[in-house]
């Protein structure tokens, strides 16, 4: 972010498109993969959030894009490391729109998965 507000001056917009799987069912995966999925994929996703949250406040304008996946809203056999790390970027965006409704911004999650069918969703 600090290069980002050096070069110009402000911060308009952030997507966070962190991604990488665990798969395995709860007694396969192991602690480490599931550790590494969540770390990338909650742990970055909310690491970004965080950094853009203040230039963005201070501006009075900003938009942050998540992307998650329709596996975090519906599992899938095989993927609950993945599915659970997806299930909190939705809760995190949603959670954090409570927040951003009272400061005059929002934060948006797109379930690029679910786009196609017509049901993504603009919070």
């Amino acid at each position: 972010m600090d290069r980002v507000m050096s070069a110009y001056g402000r911060l308009d917009v952030l997507v966070t498109s962190a991604g990488v799987q665990a798969r395995g069912t709860v007694d396969e995966l192991s602690v480490a993969d599931l550790r590494a999925c969540l770390d990338v994929n909650v742990v970055g996703t909310w690491l970004a959030c965080r950094a853009a949250v203040r230039p963005m406040r201070e501006a009075g304008y900003g938009r942050i894009l998540t992307m998650a996946s329709a596996l975090g809203l519906v599992g899938a056999a095989g993927r609950a490391g993945y599915a659970a790390s997806k299930g909190a970027v939705v809760q995190l965006t949603r959670a954090s729109l409570a927040r951003a409704d009272r400061d005059g911004g929002r934060r948006n999650v797109w379930l690029r998965t679910l786009d196609h069918l017509g049901l993504g969703f603009d919070s």
